[in-house]
């Protein structure tokens, strides 16, 4: 066993995609970690999803993700959010899924991961551009809150469909420790 980690990407220029990911990441009985990653001098044009990190289902053991960095990232035209920090949203072949709608935060169905702790999460120098919905979800369980979550000059500059439909031009955001710089 072991952790995935120490590991930099940068200078990357992305068109379409599903973002620069972490996970997923399921509680497992040894080790299952993935910590210290950077991600650097991004460009996203018209991505699903461009900063995306996720954990698993499962019902023992721990996971962690831990030390993540998100710098210099630039994102225009997002078809989803751009940020999603969250359980995963599919269904797992041959299973029920995981519980959280692709519709989510629409859709009220997300359980959140409890086994899987985020601690030391940072976005610096973020510029989301004329994404399509919200700009962000971060989603953690109440009873396993993350820790230290930092948004260091992240900015949005309006949503498509923000505003309307009764849909919300800030980020939903619940159980998660941290600060906005």
């Amino acid at each position: 066993t072991g952790c995935t980690e120490n590991i930099m990407v940068r200078n990357t220029k992305v068109v379409y995609g599903v973002g620069m990911t972490i996970g997923s990441v399921p509680p497992n009985e040894n080790d299952h970690c993935i910590r210290n990653v950077t991600f650097e001098n991004i460009t996203f044009d018209s991505p699903f999803k461009a900063i995306y990190i996720k954990s698993n289902p499962g019902s023992s053991g721990t996971g962690i993700v831990e030390d993540i960095t998100y710098r210099n990232i630039d994102v225009k035209n997002s078809v989803w959010m751009p940020i999603w920090i969250g359980p995963q949203q599919q269904r797992q072949p041959h299973t029920e899924g995981t519980g959280c709608s692709f519709l989510f935060p629409f859709a009220k169905k997300c359980p959140a991961q409890p086994l899987v702790s985020v601690k030391r999460v940072t976005l610096e120098n973020i510029r989301l551009r004329g994404s399509w919905l919200l700009p962000g979800v971060l989603l953690a369980d109440k009873n396993a809150p993350w820790e230290d979550v930092v948004f260091r000059n992240v900015s949005h500059e309006g949503a498509l469909w923000g505003g309307k439909f009764g849909l919300r031009q800030t980020y939903y955001c619940d159980s998660v420790g941290g600060r906005m710089e």
